[in-house]
């Protein structure tokens, strides 16, 4: 059976992994003040730091609000 993780290009994350970052960036985040549906704007690149962003706000109890790096002014 495959080991269960985050592939992006040629970079894997096991899932243990990507939970232990997700929990530690949660930790960050309530550090920071963030509450229960507080609205947290992230803008990363598409990659496995952006998941990791994502869940992290989401389990210290925001809400990720992405913004796309590939909007432009025009």
């Amino acid at each position: 059976m495959p080991e269960l993780g985050i592939r992006f290009g040629d970079r894997f994350v096991p899932q243990a992994e990507v939970m232990r970052r997700v929990a530690q960036a949660a930790t960050g985040f309530r550090s920071l003040g963030v509450n229960r549906e507080d609205r947290v704007a992230i803008m990363l690149r598409n990659d496995i730091a952006f998941i990791e962003a994502s869940g992290g706000i989401r389990v210290a109890g925001g809400l990720p609000d992405r913004k796309s790096t590939r909007l432009n002014s025009s």
